[in-house]
C-alpha cells in the first residue's frame, strides 16, 4: 500500500504526481491512497467518486483541520525519526524527496526493485521527484479518464471550442504562465509579452501554416493586455483555470514556457507542445511534439 501524504505544488504538478503512482500501481498491483488533493477534489469529484476509478487510487477527502494536523504532526516525526533509520520501520515506509531545480533534477525511480518491494509495507510518500514516464505512457488512457473534470466545466469548453472551430483553421494555445514563475529559478521562465509575439509570428510563418486561418488562445494566470497583441486573431477571458486547461487540450499546437499546466494539456489532450526554454528560442513546427509521448 501507498499513501502520499503531503501536496506538491499546484493543480497539474499534482496530476502529473498521482499519474506516476497510478500508473505503477496498476503495473505492481498495490492499492494507493492520496491525503492531499482536497483543494481540487470539488473540480473532479464526479469521476473520483466512481467505483472504477477507486480500484486504482483512494482519494480521501477529509476536509477537517484536525486530521490534516494530525497528518502534518505525524509526517513531521515520521520524517525526523526516518533520519536514524533511513526510513525503514518494521510495519511501514517512509520515503521523502524534496523538489529539486527543473534543470538538474535527481529523480526517484518507482520500478526499481528496492521501491516496489518497499510497497509490500504501508509506505508513506513525501516529496516531488518520483520518476515513472515509461509506465504513465503505457496507461495515459486511464489517467486521463481518471482526472476527467467535472461534466460543467467540459461542456463549457466544447461550447467555447465549438464556436472558434466555425471561424478558424487552427488554434493555438498559448500559455502566458506569470504568477509564481517570477521567482521560479530566478524568474528564468517569467517571459514579457514581447516575447510571446514573436514567437505567435513565427507560428504564423510556418509553411504548413500558409493561407490557414489562425486563432491564438490566450491563457494565464494574470490578466493579460489584449492590445499588445494586435495583428492577430485572438481570443481572452479570465475563465476558470480548469476550463484554461480544458481550452489547452483542445488546440491544434500549444506554446508557452515548461510548466507542467501547459504539459498536462499536452498530455490530456494530445496536443503538441513547444516549450520555450529561452528568450531568443526559434521555433518551428519540427519543434512541437505531444509531451509524454
Amino acid at each position: 500500500m501507498v499513501i502520499i501524504v503531503t501536496p506538491q505544488g499546484q493543480l497539474a504538478n499534482r496530476l502529473f504526481h498521482a499519474g506516476q503512482f497510478i500508473a505503477n500501481a496498476i503495473d505492481y498491483h498495490y492499492r494507493l491512497f492520496h491525503l492531499s488533493f482536497e483543494e481540487y477534489y470539488p473540480d473532479y469529484s464526479e469521476q473520483l467518486k466512481l467505483s472504477s476509478i477507486q480500484k486504482y487510487i483512494r482519494f480521501v477527502n477529509i476536509n477537517n483541520k484536525l486530521f490534516k494536523w494530525v497528518i502534518r504532526l505525524l509526517i513531521w516525526i515520521i520524517r525526523h525519526i526516518s533520519t536514524f533509520n533511513n526510513g525503514s520501520f518494521l510495519f511501514f515506509c517512509y520515503i521523502n524527496i524534496p523538489a529539486g531545480s527543473w534543470r538538474n533534477k535527481v529523480s526517484y525511480d518507482l520500478i526499481s526493485p528496492t521501491f516496489i518491494k518497499k510497497t509490500k509495507k504501508i509506505t508513506f510518500i513525501d516529496g516531488w521527484e518520483f520518476s515513472n514516464e515509461c509506465l504513465l505512457k503505457k496507461h495515459r488512457d486511464v489517467i486521463v479518464d481518471i482526472f476527467k473534470p467535472n461534466s460543467g466545466f467540459r461542456l463549457e469548453t466544447d461550447q467555447i471550442i465549438a464556436r472558434f472551430r466555425k471561424e478558424y483553421d487552427v488554434i493555438v494555445g498559448v500559455h502566458i504562465r506569470r504568477g509564481d514563475y517570477k521567482n521560479f529559478d530566478h524568474g528564468v521562465y517569467y517571459y514579457e509579452d514581447h516575447l510571446y509575439k514573436e514567437r505567435m509570428q513565427q507560428v504564423v510563418q510556418f509553411p504548413v501554416l500558409a493561407s490557414k486561418n489562425i486563432l491564438f488562445l490566450l491563457c494565464s494566470d494574470e490578466k493579460v493586455d489584449t492590445g499588445y497583441y494586435d495583428g492577430f486573431h485572438t481570443s481572452y477571458s479570465q475563465r476558470h483555470y480548469i476550463v484554461d486547461l480544458l481550452l489547452l487540450s483542445a488546440c491544434d499546437l500549444i506554446i508557452g514556457p515548461p510548466s507542467t499546466f501547459s504539459m498536462w494539456a499536452s498530455f490530456y489532450g494530445v496536443v503538441p507542445i513547444c516549450q520555450l526554454m529561452s528568450g531568443n528560442q526559434k521555433i518551428s513546427i519540427d519543434s512541437f511534439k505531444v509531451y509524454g509521448s
